[in-house]
């Protein structure tokens, strides 16, 4: 991919990363709420936070690589960022308040799902 496109999807990665810890702050209570005791109370629920980390690095290894135009790339990057995403706004919006280590878990999934995408340092098929 050229130069511009991997800049413009890097501006879009970073957007995401920041409006993640945006939202933790201002809609979901702060970091302070990310904070307790371990106690797993729904197992479905902390399969959540696995859901990003596997989207991350088959979004990177598999998918992401094989885009042949700069729109493929793009649209395939922010599609696995919105996929690594959803499990943190999930988590911070709709999980019950008591399910703390459910949210964390969520939210550190979905941090660590986008870092791994980090756009500049993806090779394509024809880079």
């Amino acid at each position: 991919m050229d130069k511009p496109t991997k800049l413009t999807t890097t501006v879009i990665w970073f957007a995401i990363l920041s409006g993640l810890f945006i939202i933790l702050h201002f809609a979901a209570g702060g970091v302070g709420t990310l904070s307790g005791e371990i106690d797993v109370q729904s197992m479905p629920l902390m399969l959540v936070g696995v859901i990003p980390l596997i989207v991350g690095v088959i979004g990177r290894m598999v998918v992401i690589p094989k885009a042949k135009t700069n729109e493929a790339f793009t649209s395939l990057m922010v599609l696995s960022l919105a996929m690594c995403e959803a499990p943190a706004i999930l988590g911070m919006l709709a999980f019950p308040k008591e399910f703390v280590t459910e949210r964390t878990f969520a939210f550190v999934g979905s941090v660590i799902g986008v870092l791994v995408l980090f756009p500049m340092s993806i090779r394509t098929d024809n880079t």
